[in-house]
C-alpha cells in the first residue's frame, strides 16, 4: 500500500543522512519506526493488563505486604528500647531479619559473645 508522508525538512535531512550511513532507504526506516512505536504500544498495554491482572486478583497479598512494613519498624523500635539508647541494633531486611554481616557487632556490643 502506497502513501504519501510529510515529513519536517529537519527530519527529512536527518532521514537521508542515517539512510546513507545506514545503506537504505528512507522508507525502510520510516518502517522500522512505525514498527517500533507498534511494539512499544503493545508492550505497554500488556504490562497494563498484567499489572490489572495482580493489582485484581493478589490485593489480599499486597495489602498484607504493605501493612508488613510497619510491624519491621516496630520491631526496630522494640530492639532499641531493650538495648539501651547507645547499643547498635542489626539493620533488618525487607521482611525484618537482620543481616548477618551486621550482627557479630551487635552481638559483640551486647555482650553476648
Amino acid at each position: 500500500m502506497d502513501k504519501n508522508l510529510r515529513v519536517p525538512e529537519d527530519v527529512d535531512r536527518r532521514l537521508d543522512q542515517l539512510a546513507a550511513e545506514e545503506h537504505t532507504s528512507k522508507s525502510a526506516l520510516l518502517l522500522q519506526g512505525a514498527e517500533l512505536v507498534l511494539q512499544r504500544h503493545r508492550r505497554s498495554h500488556e504490562i497494563g493488563e498484567g499489572l490489572g491482572f495482580v493489582m485484581s486478583h493478589d490485593a489480599e497479598l499486597l495489602t498484607r505486604l504493605e501493612d508488613a512494613r510497619p510491624r519491621t519498624l516496630r520491631l526496630r523500635t522494640r530492639c532499641r528500647s531493650l538495648t539501651g539508647a547507645g547499643m547498635p541494633v542489626p539493620h533488618s531486611g525487607a521482611v525484618g531479619l537482620p543481616r548477618l554481616a551486621n550482627t557479630s557487632s551487635w552481638f559483640r556490643a551486647a555482650g553476648t559473645t
